[in-house]
């Protein structure tokens, strides 16, 4: 995974397994997490990059919580 949109993959993959697990009436909490996990062991080498772009994204996040 080179490409700059990379760090999203966490994201749109725990996004996806919790909405197909809603749709199933499954926990889309299990489903994340599960899917989170998942994804990090198979993605060791890059999680420093996926890492920053969650933490960037979560600073935003909070910013935008403060002011509403």
């Amino acid at each position: 995974m080179a490409s700059k949109r990379a760090p999203l993959a966490p994201i749109v993959i725990t996004g996806i397994a919790y909405g197909l697990a809603t749709v199933l009436h499954g926990s889309g909490l299990i489903a994340a997490f599960a899917a989170g996990l998942t994804y990090g062991t198979i993605a060791r080498g890059s999680a420093e990059e996926a890492t920053e772009m969650i933490e960037s994204a979560a600073d935003g996040l909070s910013a935008v919580t403060f002011f509403v």
